[in-house]
């Protein structure tokens, strides 16, 4: 088996990827690397490659970063991991993420980073005395009313939120989303999947 020995930007990249989005396919990682360092990092167990259904009767290959690769990340300050749901909601979080200018994904913030944004938010709002502002967001904080979304990035200056809608979800979370967008003043955007899609995992 080989070692890995060093770590190139394209590695760092496909890092941050992963963090990102939780899992990826390996059409996805050979926007960064080669097969052929792809097959180094699962053989020195940093990513873990795992056969799933995501086309209906037809496996398919899953990717995603074992514990000694988000500790490889965290060396070079990758941190904040995805949290997944699942497999077909990810991966629909992934086609987002791959399909952004390479500019545009290094911004990417995930649910816990945006979480730290609706904090961040609300400390302004108590800064410069908006009290009644503040209050309401705590309020909705306190009654579970809002929620961050699976991610958002940078596009000309502005934090856009992205969010992936499974049949799992109710009118109530749907509206903490939105509630989440309005409070920080974000344009969201919305992907529905359906059951069809959703059926096949």
């Amino acid at each position: 088996m080989k070692n890995i020995h060093s770590i190139y930007q394209n590695d760092i990249y496909l890092l941050q990827a992963l963090r990102s989005c939780g899992v990826l396919l390996k059409e996805h990682i050979l926007q960064y690397i080669s097969n052929h360092r792809l097959l180094i990092f699962i053989e020195n167990g940093y990513i873990n490659k795992k056969a799933t259904f995501v086309k209906k009767d037809m496996s398919t290959f899953i990717y995603t970063l074992t514990q000694r690769g988000q500790r490889l990340a965290k060396q070079f300050n990758i941190t904040n991991f995805y949290r997944s749901s699942s497999v077909i909601h990810d991966l629909a979080v992934a086609k987002k993420y791959m399909n952004l200018p390479l500019g545009t994904r290094l911004t990417w913030q995930t649910e816990k980073e945006l979480q730290n944004v609706l904090y961040q938010t609300l400390k302004i709002y108590e800064e410069t005395q908006q009290y009644a502002r503040a209050d309401e967001i705590e309020d909705l904080i306190r009654s579970k009313q809002i929620s961050p979304t699976d991610g958002g990035y940078i596009l000309d200056g502005r934090l856009c939120l992205y969010e992936v809608i499974t049949s799992n979800y109710s009118v109530e979370d749907i509206k903490a989303k939105k509630i989440f967008a309005e409070m920080i003043n974000c344009p969201i955007d919305f992907y529905y999947l359906n059951r069809k899609e959703e059926s096949v995992c």
